[in-house]
């Protein structure tokens, strides 16, 4: 092929004089600041470079169960929960007494590995009692049942979360995220933009705490699911049209060239 690019997938650069451009939006990438990072060219989309089609077992959006706990969550991988992902989860439970972090993680699946999350937020004067650890579900369907326990998703730092994401939303569980300076750190800060939740997409850790608290009286439910299904993240025709419409434009551009 005379013209190669890349697109989805893999999150950074792949380094290579062969490829000629990447496909972005111009929320992950917002010009300038990211371009330095990669090899190729960064072509953006004219909406948010994701598009989300759910599953059809995905269970109904429950309703909330009035006597538990406002708890907080995150079903992203154990690896994603940096050391900075961790300060922000415990500043956030600190600064809403009595609420509770539910992580759901294939990696919690071993005692061991919940032993070993729990000293890490024990370090950071989070008890265990506060914790929820659980493994992977049998099926998607019942993983994604389980949002049904979340009040507010905290999205991971400074890789974000994606098809999690996109999960937890259209499970009616809003996201927050912490905007970063890399394409990795910036995707949920596209998806929560295309959603129309500019205000869960934070700035600085004091940005974040305030944000997921926020997030508490926000859409959330099914009223959240209507949200995101009117959303450009679900409109897969125009997803298409504007996909086709860059590579028609690069192939004339190359060729004019």
């Amino acid at each position: 092929a005379p013209l190669k690019g890349t697109f989805l997938g893999y999150p950074s650069t792949v380094g290579a004089n062969a490829i000629a451009f990447r496909l972005t939006d111009a929320v992950a990438d917002p010009p300038g600041p990211t371009d330095s990072q990669f090899s190729e060219r960064l072509v953006r989309l004219p909406r948010c470079a994701w598009c989300y089609r759910s599953p059809v077992d995905l269970p109904p959006v429950p309703p909330r169960d009035p006597h538990r706990p406002l708890t907080f969550g995150s079903f992203n991988a154990v690896a994603k929960m940096s050391p900075v992902t961790l300060q922000l989860w415990a500043a956030v439970l600190k600064a809403a007494p009595g609420s509770r972090l539910f992580l759901k993680a294939a990696a919690l699946h071993e005692q061991v590995g919940q032993t070993a999350l729990t000293d890490r937020f024990a370090a950071l004067g989070i008890g265990p009692e506060r914790l929820l650890l659980m493994g992977r579900q049998a099926t998607l369907s019942e993983h994604a049942a389980k949002y049904a326990e979340v009040d507010v998703a905290l999205d991971t730092f400074p890789y974000h979360g994606t098809t999690t994401t996109c999960e937890a939303l259209w499970m009616g569980v809003p996201v927050v995220t912490l905007a970063g300076n890399t394409h990795v750190s910036r995707v949920g800060a596209s998806l929560l933009q295309a959603v129309g939740l500019p205000e869960l997409v934070a700035q600085d850790e004091a940005g974040y705490v305030a944000a997921a608290l926020r997030a508490v009286g926000g859409p959330r439910g099914a009223a959240l699911r209507t949200q995101m299904q009117a959303s450009p993240l679900r409109d897969e025709s125009g997803y298409a049209r504007a996909v086709e419409t860059t590579l028609r434009n690069l192939w004339r551009e190359y060729c004019a060239s």
